[in-house]
């Protein structure tokens, strides 16, 4: 497990901007199309959603994020680029 708890090093290959998208989309819950560069807040998000994408991270892709990392990385470029980085690190030892 990387330090955001998530499976790193174990050759899961990390998700693209594509899918993230899809996530937003799901999370968000709204009509309007979410780009690459769209800015999850701007998009309609907030806190509660964002805790909701957290776990659909989880869930979908089964890593492991923080929620300071949705207000960090707040778009589904910069998302799926730190969780490249996350299944890239080296797995810590418990």
């Amino acid at each position: 497990m990387n330090s955001a708890g998530g499976r790193a090093g174990h050759g899961f290959p990390p998700p693209d901007t594509g899918l993230v998208i899809a996530a937003f989309m799901d999370v968000l819950a709204n009509d309007e199309m979410v780009e690459p560069d769209t800015d999850f807040f701007d998009a309609g998000g907030n806190s509660v959603l964002a805790g909701r994408l957290v776990a659909r991270v989880a869930r979908t892709f089964g890593m492991k994020i923080k929620l300071k990392d949705v207000f960090t990385y707040r778009t589904p470029d910069e998302l799926a680029g730190r969780l490249h980085e996350l299944s890239r690190a080296p797995a810590r030892p418990r």
